[in-house]
């Protein structure tokens, strides 16, 4: 989960995908002279909170406008991409007949269609099909007690195929070519993060941070003209902190972690995490792997993906496609780190 230390070090805390976690923020005290004092708004949405940091507020900023017009726009989000409203444009998508094309908004058609590029890119490590799976191991709605048997993993998998869904460019439409179901959640807050830093944008605002269920988006510098430093937490329940400080700007950063997100039966760990392929959650050492994008959408997906990938895969397509990775394996009961090559510079001191 991540976890945001500021004034100027900002602590992050890796976001698990299917598991929805507020960012913490705590103030830090530096220096002799008193900086800027920053502004956060905050609030409710996609059944997290958003909290958004204007670092250098204009005095002639509306803020009350500026909040409604923000609400709003995550209204309309979570009204296009949530299951569990019912008439929510992936809800009616989910119920519409097979083979039949059904009329996306531009933004769903967006977050949709950067869903199945991803699933390609991965070769299938991220579906956003898999909601089947996820429920039937006990992580979803409703939660379900025991082991799944290979014989009910069997009659599920049928359900689960991200290339079976065909999209129109064109007009905008999709169709499924199956009887099949869609969640986007493990990209949705992330889009909504762009969404809102796009909106911020047109305010003119220069220095922000917007932050949605623990998925990060910054531009400019903090209050002390200084690059956001955010704080990649230690995978612990037990303890927090900082395993490792990142300096940002202009950035996206999202983590994925089981830490907060597993069961154990019979002294055998189950994550969150599942494997489209085999039907099952993943099996390996990784603890939390964060990703740094341009886009809080693609540092979330990534995040997901390459979790379920494993730490050899998920280096192997980092360094293939130059992204910025960094990820915590279980060691016994401490922590060892490794990261991609274009990770390196975004490394900062822990203090």
């Amino acid at each position: 989960m991540f976890e945001v230390l500021t004034s100027p070090l900002i602590k992050t805390r890796p976001s698990a995908s299917f598991l929805l976690v507020a960012l913490l923020l705590s103030l830090l005290l530096s220096g002799c002279r008193e900086p800027p004092k920053s502004l956060i708004l905050t609030g409710k949405t996609m059944g997290t909170t958003y909290r958004i940091i204007l670092a250098k507020p204009d005095t002639s900023l509306h803020l009350k406008q500026l909040q409604e017009s923000i609400n709003n726009e995550l209204v309309k989000i979570n009204q296009l991409m949530s299951t569990y409203i019912e008439d929510s444009e992936i809800s009616r998508f989910n119920r519409a007949t097979t083979n039949e094309w059904f009329q996306l908004s531009p933004e769903t058609y967006e977050v949709l269609n950067y869903s199945l590029s991803l699933s390609a890119q991965t070769e299938g490590k991220f579906d956003i099909t898999v909601g089947p799976l996820i429920n039937l191991w006990g992580f979803g709605y409703p939660n379900k007690e025991g082991l799944p048997s290979d014989i009910e993993i069997a009659a599920v998998m049928p359900m689960i195929g991200w290339q079976f869904i065909e999209l129109n460019p064109s007009v905008l439409q999709a169709r499924k070519n199956k009887p099949l179901s869609i969640d986007m959640s493990a990209v949705a807050k992330g889009y909504g993060v762009d969404h809102i830093a796009a909106l911020l944008d047109k305010w003119l605002i220069k220095d922000y941070l917007v932050e949605i269920g623990g998925e990060i988006k910054v531009k400019g510098t903090n209050n002390q003209n200084q690059q956001w430093r955010i704080g990649i937490e230690t995978p612990s329940l037990h303890q927090s902190g900082a395993q490792q400080v990142i300096a940002l700007n202009n950035r996206a950063v999202a983590t994925s972690g089981d830490y907060r997100n597993f069961f154990e039966k019979e002294g055998v760990r189950y994550s969150h995490t599942i494997d489209p392929m085999t039907g099952k959650p993943v099996v390996h050492n990784i603890a939390s792997l964060t990703v740094i994008s341009n886009s809080a959408m693609e540092a979330d997906g990534l995040a997901t993906a390459l979790m379920a990938m494993g730490e050899q895969k998920a280096l192997g397509l980092s360094k293939k496609h130059n992204i910025p990775i960094y990820i915590l394996l279980y060691k016994g009961k401490q922590f060892t780190s490794v990261h991609s090559p274009a990770f390196a510079e975004y490394l900062s001191p822990k203090h």
